[in-house]
């Protein structure tokens, strides 16, 4: 490289996922070209031709070929137009975030919606299509929205599907590190539960947490997420892809793996397909086809993939003892065709007197008492037994609650009991005056059953979550004790 060209700009290096055309000036700098395209349409510039100059030399030029005065130029064409878009006249904090794109020195994240044109839509749209599918079939566990049992498939490196609006922020930032890890998500609307139980699902809200999640992944190819739509009803589906198509639109340009279910009605599957492809502009996302209530039967899914030839399906509520051999038979017929599916493996599983729901709550019986036992532990029962008696501050209202009401069932008293727990007041026979009061009006044997039953909420409480982790992670990694 000629040592008068600045070593550290990286080109457009992370501006898109793909960079197979970094070395063509024109596709390194399409980028810039259309930032300084919407403003000069926009806001106008006082000298045509200087716009005119400036856009033709970044056409033919590398950017580590451009004058520092050209990239202050360019900068100061960026720093306007984000500003202006954003709502916000903050100049020099975009001047400032342009050199730190070109000059490396921050992760650049994709461009505000409201600056993508029509050419950054297609070539998203064709690198999506593009994408090649993945080597082998792939199941996914969901229906795991808990953090106990997301946190279970997460240890067993297994696919994982979760309800997106169940989701608590502990389980969302573990699936943002998970995809980091090239763990699979499936991201569900919740429409099947809905559907179960006749309510209606707020697809506003779902579109923003998808968007607040893709916004933060880092592998996108690596996130299914499920377009909405209405089990059974083939024509409110395609009214809500009428609605949120340009929302759908985005999040396949922005490269993840996006699930459109057709729905069964009076048009066949190949018309329905038709018609959302229609409907969305491209068809570049993956079909779904119900395979639980108001399933597609197999013989109409494979009559739909022999004549489509669908570069990919999912198969939405698929028993997982019946994949492999769907996906022989889709294989059979369409041999470029991929495949994946999602069921909750664990409903059944853990069914009233069933072997899994037996082993968890031994497991957990165990580790209560472990817990318990241990002296140098906060629920140990030493510890909580020394914690009530000398320590004034020592429950919280809510613990003092449950307490009180293991001790008595009589409500004045249960008040009591609380009161004096709050009181933080050192006792006189005790650390604290919630001792004293155990020890003066009730007897030993009930105190003390009562703390043992109160210490043993405490424990399972603690170890519960921990436990079905881990017998779920167990479970699919297939450890011989399971």
């Amino acid at each position: 490289m000629d040592k008068d060209k600045p070593r550290e700009l990286p080109l457009l290096k992370g501006c898109f996922i793909d960079h197979k055309n970094e070395d063509l000036y024109q596709q390194e700098n399409s980028w810039l070209i259309e930032v300084i395209t919407i403003a000069s349409e926009n806001y106008g510039y006082g000298k045509e031709s200087e716009y005119q100059a400036k856009l033709n030399l970044l056409k033919n030029n590398p950017i580590y070929g451009l004058s520092r005065q050209d990239l202050f130029w360019l900068a100061d064409k960026f720093a306007r137009v984000f500003a202006k878009v954003k709502g916000s006249y903050d100049y020099y904090y975009y001047h400032k975030y342009f050199f730190l794109i070109f000059f490396g020195k921050e992760k650049k994240k994709y461009p505000d919606s409201l600056l993508w044109t029509k050419t950054t839509y297609s070539r998203l749209e064709n690198q999506a299509l593009e994408r090649p599918n993945p080597n082998e079939p792939i199941f996914f566990n969901s229906g795991a929205s808990s953090l106990s049992d997301f946190m279970g498939y997460v240890l067993a490196k297994k696919p994982v599907g979760v309800q997106i609006q169940l989701c608590s922020e502990n389980v969302k930032k573990l699936m943002l590190n998970y995809n980091a890890q090239e763990g699979r998500l499936f991201v569900d609307t919740g429409a099947f539960s809905a559907f179960r139980k006749g309510k209606e699902v707020d697809f506003d809200k779902l579109f923003r947490n998808y968007f607040e999640l893709v916004e933060k992944i880092t592998k996108a190819e690596l996130v299914s997420l499920v377009a909405p739509d209405i089990v059974g009803n083939q024509q409110a589906s395609l009214d809500l892809l009428k609605k949120y198509k340009k929302e759908i639109y985005k999040l396949i340009c922005l490269g993840v793996d996006l699930i459109v279910p057709i729905q069964l009605g009076k048009l066949s599957l190949v018309e329905t397909y038709q018609k959302a492809i229609d409907i969305l502009g491209t068809k570049a996302f993956r079909v779904g086809l119900p395979s639980n209530e108001k399933a597609v039967k197999l013989e109409e899914v494979l009559a739909f993939v022999s004549s489509v030839q669908p570069k990919q399906i999912h198969l939405l509520g698929l028993a997982i003892t019946k994949f492999d051999s769907v996906v022989a038979q889709v294989k059979a017929i369409a041999p470029n065709t991929h495949v994946s599916a999602d069921a909750t493996t664990l409903r059944a599983k853990l069914k009233k007197g069933s072997k899994l729901r037996k082993l968890i709550e031994i497991k957990t019986n165990q580790a209560v008492v472990e817990s318990l036992s241990k002296g140098n532990n906060f629920i140990s029962y030493n510890s909580l037994v020394d914690g009530i008696f000398n320590q004034p501050d020592f429950l919280s209202k809510n613990h003092a609650k449950q307490l009180a009401r293991l001790i008595t069932s009589k409500a004045e008293e249960q008040d009591r009991i609380v009161n004096v727990a709050m009181s933080r007041i050192k006792g006189n026979y005790n650390g604290s005056r919630f001792g004293d009061l155990l020890d003066k009006f009730y007897k030993k044997e009930v105190v003390s059953q009562a703390l043992q039953k109160f210490g043993e909420t405490l424990a399972k409480r603690m170890v519960s979550g921990k436990v079905r982790t881990t017998v779920i992670s167990q479970m699919h990694t297939k450890t011989p004790s399971i």
